[in-house]
């Protein structure tokens, strides 16, 4: 039920004894440890993996798409997940399945993600032999056509069944958007205590700590600059509660290790829905569209620039730059809109022409005077268009030529 100001309260029908000593049907939560979704199919099958989604519409729905593995959810929504029984998690593959684009709290924290990083702990405090985490920030935004979109709020996988995606398509979105997740190491609430007092700190630890490397270098900046902290300090904070002062690469998949190397790039995307990134390489921004052999050659050309003595593979892999790409479409859905210009643009009162020389350098024109530092730009310019040879007048008006 909805409850006006106060959110949404899950109450169950449940066999309850009253103040009184009378017994009967109620409807309240049943005390903490509480029994998963399907704890029946969790008895009958001790060894089967397990799915845990977010709400029990989702569980169903996924079981529909795996049905090899028990899909199960922790009872009374993700805000109890910690009061959820996990013990029948304990030596099984576990796939944690959260809901995507939940709006934030007064925190600035989502839900799902926090729902996912107590779920991905409780696994593997329980016994869980491996514990894996579905990207579904990235499927909310792809389309059973293949074409993207921005991602609805509170997207989760039921609501893709709903919307046409063809069952083995969307079992193939899946596993492409499944990685690994590692276990935390049993000292980190002790690593947390030491650097911080604060909930709200300790609570954003905790959280980076679980993402996956790519993700959390996507985050690490924002969340840094709300802490009122540097990056490289976040950076330390994080790799102490995780246990660990640097990463063996070679554990790491080659989609987390692109995604983290090139966190630096705008990702953005035009009217038409097109998705783009803009980069800076060789000292000059670069703009091209995320499907383009541009950007795949410059995922290959950051990765070889990275890992040229690290005795790695010389190039990732065709799957790790797919998955990439993917992720990179997925939030470049939800970033901001630019227009795109061919060779010649406008911004307010200027025009810029592409040179379209070997320096990738442009030329701003404006009503103005052109100032002498910029005449030898424009002399080439004019040249390539053939106007004005170079060294042609030196204080001219722009609208003049």
């Amino acid at each position: 039920m909805n409850e006006p100001g106060n959110g949404k309260s899950i109450l169950p029908l449940s066999w309850v004894r009253h103040p009184n000593g009378q017994e009967g049907w109620g409807c309240k939560q049943p005390p903490a440890p509480r029994l998963l979704y399907n704890a029946d199919q969790l008895a009958a099958r001790s060894n089967g993996p397990v799915i845990v989604c977010e709400g029990e519409k989702t569980a169903d729905a996924v079981a529909r798409l795996f049905p090899d593995a028990i899909a199960t959810t922790s009872p009374g929504g993700a805000n109890a997940a910690k009061k959820a029984d996990r013990s029948p998690l304990n030596g099984r593959k576990v796939v944690v399945c959260p809901d995507a684009n939940d709006k934030p709290d007064k925190n600035s924290h989502k839900p799902g993600n926090i729902y996912a990083a107590e779920v991905i702990a409780a696994a593997f405090a329980h016994g869980a032999t491996e514990v894996h985490l579905v990207d579904t920030t990235a499927i909310s935004c792809m389309l059973p056509d293949g074409s993207s979109r921005e991602g609805p709020t509170g997207w989760d996988l039921a609501d893709a069944i709903e919307g046409g995606w063809d069952l083995s398509d969307l079992r193939t979105a899946i596993e492409a958007h499944t990685q690994v997740c590692r276990a935390p190491m049993p000292s980190s609430d002790d690593a947390i205590r030491a650097i911080t007092s604060d909930p709200d700190f300790a609570r954003t630890l905790q959280d980076l700590a679980a993402l996956r490397p790519g993700d959390y270098q996507i985050r690490r900046k924002s969340e840094a600059k709300r802490l009122d902290i540097s990056a490289a300090v976040l950076d330390k904070y994080v790799r102490q509660v995780r246990g660990d002062e640097a990463e063996n690469e070679r554990e790491r998949s080659q989609r987390d290790v692109l995604v983290e190397l090139v966190s630096g790039a705008e990702l953005w995307r035009d009217e038409t829905g097109d998705a783009y990134t803009t980069v800076q390489e060789d000292g000059v921004f670069k703009t091209s569209r995320i499907r383009s052999v541009d950007c795949r050659g410059w995922l290959i050309r950051s990765w070889m620039a990275h890992h040229n003595n690290g005795g790695l593979p010389s190039a990732p892999g065709n799957q790790a730059l797919q998955d990439t790409l993917n992720a990179f479409e997925a939030r470049a859905q939800q970033g901001p809109v630019h227009s795109v210009f061919v060779r010649i643009g406008h911004h307010q009162d200027h025009v810029y022409v592409d040179l379209g020389d070997e320096h990738w350098r442009a030329v701003e024109i404006s009503r103005e005077v052109a100032p002498e530092a910029k005449m030898d730009a424009l002399g080439d310019l004019l040249a390539a268009c053939g106007g004005l040879p170079p060294g042609g007048p030196s204080n001219a008006r722009i609208s003049d030529l």
